[in-house]
């Protein structure tokens, strides 16, 4: 346990990825399985970047369970802390090829919401670690919201960075207010923010993006990244700008998101500035810079099936941007 490592928390499930293009959930005839949920795959993307990452959460006792285990295992993630429950199945979903991809969820309670606050190691928090990382799929529900923020306030304790990408889906929980409610407090522990425009106008009421610095000052967080079809903005204390992405023939864009929080969190992680002062001071050029390397690696997760199975390498990051560093 003495290994420098980021902690993730929070769901993974098994997608079923349509085959074939342009055609909705109805007329599908064949899929293709790959392992996903936003933290697994954010913990499997920096793991694929050399970042030494484990995981904490539970799925089912069942075969796609341990089909989850062994795919974050063998992308390097570290499954030590991975749980199997044998009153719940894994939970799957299957994806629509369609530009707006349908996806229906399947998994009701959810075994990642059956995480309890006394299967929470501690000890993983007393170690030295750069980053705790969670979503909110675990905040739906106790006594998964409980053991989620009861591991955000060990984070904080042990003076741990934490970074926290909501991607709400607002079908999954009791109601909009709780949403809204649970999600903000989420958002009053993290120095590290990740929405989407959708997210970002959701939870702050604005529709204008001049107003991210107003949302960010509200919470206390160090850095917000919001992310829009074009590429991202960034704002931290004294710097908000935007970050213009690269126009790309996607495949598959149901983790863009999760490729885009890997890869900035990864540059974040490399220039070692996880600590509130210094996130808070990162120049425009750094931050333009985090912000083109996690446009590269969000653009690169669409060109494939599947979240994990595409989450990009270092070299594939480096290579696209070489190849449109003039765009």
């Amino acid at each position: 346990m003495n290994e420098w490592r980021v902690i993730a928390l929070g769901q993974a499930g098994v997608d079923f990825v349509g085959r074939e293009l342009d055609t909705s959930l109805k007329d599908m005839r064949t899929f293709e399985k790959a392992g996903g949920g936003t933290p697994a795959n954010t913990a499997v993307g920096l793991a694929k970047l050399g970042i030494p990452v484990m995981f904490i959460g539970k799925v089912g006792d069942d075969s796609f369970g341990h089909f989850l285990a062994y795919s974050l295992k063998s992308n390097g993630v570290d499954v030590s802390e991975f749980q199997f429950d044998k009153t719940a199945k894994t939970t799957i979903g299957f994806e629509s090829t369609l530009d707006e991809p349908e996806l229906l969820i399947y998994g009701d309670p959810g075994p990642h919401i059956l995480l309890r606050k006394n299967e929470i190691n501690q000890s993983c928090f007393q170690q030295k670690s750069p980053l705790f990382l969670f979503g909110s799929m675990t905040l739906t529900h106790n006594p998964g919201r409980e053991a989620t923020l009861f591991a955000a306030d060990l984070a904080i304790k042990n003076n741990i960075p934490i970074s926290f990408d909501p991607n709400l889906r607002l079908s999954i929980w009791p109601s909009t207010k709780e949403a809204q409610k649970t999600v903000k407090k989420a958002l009053q522990k993290a120095n590290i923010v990740k929405l989407s425009f959708e997210e970002f106008k959701f939870l702050s009421g604005y529709n204008e993006t001049e107003k991210i610095n107003d949302f960010r000052q509200a919470y206390s967080i160090d850095l917000i990244f919001v992310t829009v079809k074009n590429g991202c903005y960034y704002c931290n204390r004294s710097r908000q700008g935007f970050v213009k992405g690269v126009e790309i023939d996607a495949i598959d864009t149901t983790g863009a998101g999760d490729g885009f929080c890997a890869g900035f969190l990864y540059k974040i992680l490399k220039l070692k500035v996880t600590g509130s002062r210094s996130l808070r001071d990162l120049s425009d050029e750094q931050l333009v810079e985090i912000g083109r390397f996690a446009n590269a690696a969000g653009a690169l997760t669409t060109m494939k099936r599947g979240v994990i199975p595409a989450l990009p390498t270092f070299d594939e990051i480096n290579s696209f941007l070489k190849e449109h560093q003039r765009e």
